[in-house]
């Protein structure tokens, strides 16, 4: 099946905590999400000022559409790589050796497979 390219990155964002959706959580993604605003808003003001009030709809429709695919390819990209339980918290560990150095809180390690 042809797969249409994916615009955002998934380390742009981690999941919405509540609801469905991103969150960005990078810079990269907060341009993303402003570029996805700008690119409905404008044309649907442009086209609302003109009383093009049916290509104004249609232009939300199917642009909110395309914005659900992307978000959508991205959730799907990424499924079981973000937390996969609520509360834990992942710690990245370069050595492999199951140590993990922190100042206020005692880590175990579990291997995820």
């Amino acid at each position: 099946m042809y797969r249409l390219p994916v615009f955002g990155k998934p380390e742009w964002f981690r999941p919405k905590s509540i609801g469905w959706g991103l969150t960005p959580v990078k810079w990269q993604g907060r341009i993303f999400a402003a570029g996805w605003s700008a690119a409905i808003l404008f044309p649907f003001i442009y086209l609302i000022s003109h009383s093009l009030l049916p290509e104004a709809f249609a232009w939300v429709v199917l642009s909110l559409a395309a914005l659900i695919r992307e978000v959508t390819q991205i959730l799907n990209q990424t499924a079981g790589q973000w937390q996969k339980h609520p509360g834990s918290i992942r710690a990245h560990d370069p050595a492999g050796d199951g140590q993990v150095a922190t100042r206020h809180f005692d880590l175990q390690l579990r291997r995820e497979q």
